[in-house]
């Protein structure tokens, strides 16, 4: 089972990490944690992780596609349209798309929520039906 995880800066650590750990242990579980390139990448607690694969080496369909939260960092991915079109495009193809905490509002700004009930942190809520909204990015093009 290949299990995508977006990696990115200023991401909340154990956001990650939990999820990761978990899936970690299932038989024949594959994890690729993606960034646009495979450089280290702070967390907002100050400890660097290290991407697997970048965007163009990442596999095209993955089983679970996965979104940790944050904050500062999850607003700037939120508003990357190379992370939002990666994430949709994958998400498309995926078995499963899910997230922790404010993850949700890249999933939403990548389109993958349409359609679907979702939360994020409560001090986020106000946020997320502005990620469900359209991306005005995305249709312009």
């Amino acid at each position: 089972m290949l299990i995508q995880m977006l990696v990115y800066p200023d991401m909340t650590l154990l956001d990650l990490v939990g999820p990761a750990q978990v899936w970690s242990l299932w038989p024949d579980a594959e994890i690729q944690f993606v960034w646009k390139e495979a450089s280290p990448l702070m967390t907002d607690c100050g400890l660097a992780v290290v991407p697997t694969h970048s965007f163009p080496d990442a596999a095209e369909s993955p089983s679970i596609l996965f979104a940790p939260g944050g904050l500062e960092g999850t607003t700037r991915a939120m508003a990357d349209a190379e992370v939002t079109d990666f994430m949709s495009a994958r998400g498309m193809s995926s078995g499963w798309v899910t997230s922790v905490c404010t993850g949700a509002l890249i999933l939403g700004a990548s389109q993958l929520l349409d359609g679907y009930k979702a939360t994020t942190h409560w001090m986020a809520l106000d946020a997320l039906p502005l990620a469900l909204a359209p991306n005005p990015s995305k249709s312009a093009g």
